[in-house]
């Protein structure tokens, strides 16, 4: 059960360069996540926030691994709520999907923090049509 007490925060970014499919995007709207959350959904709704310790630790990784590839980041603090989804159980393909962070070389943290994107935002551009498939940089 999720109690009023406790302050969960959710984090998100704009992605500048970022691979998806052998293409790069410019201004993706990612919203991150925990990815081993677990419960029912009002559970694993709150339980796929960060604590405030790990929302500023994603924010310096996030900020030390892709530099400028990263800006707009935004720390909120959430209220529990029953009326929601996690976003790790949002179907995706297409233009919407998970970036695995954890699943990068560098990834150091003690928590599993995936991305969620979505390429059909109205500022998301191709920035190169073709090309050799990377990690984000």
């Amino acid at each position: 059960m999720v109690t009023e007490r406790e302050v969960r925060y959710r984090v998100k970014a704009i992605a500048q360069n970022f691979p998806v499919r052998q293409r790069r995007f410019d201004h993706v709207p990612l919203i991150f996540f925990r990815e081993d959350a677990k419960g029912t959904y009002e559970e694993a709704a709150w339980n796929e926030l960060f604590s405030v310790e790990e929302a500023a630790a994603l924010v310096a990784w996030l900020l030390r691994s892709y530099g400028d590839g990263v800006e707009e980041v935004t720390i909120k603090p959430m209220e529990p709520s029953s009326d929601c989804i996690p976003i790790g159980a949002i179907p995706a393909g297409g233009a919407s999907d998970f970036y695995m962070f954890t699943e990068e070389d560098h990834y150091d943290l003690p928590f599993r923090a995936w991305g969620y994107y979505e390429l059909d935002d109205p500022e998301t551009v191709i920035r190169a049509p073709e090309m050799e498939a990377v990690p984000f940089e």
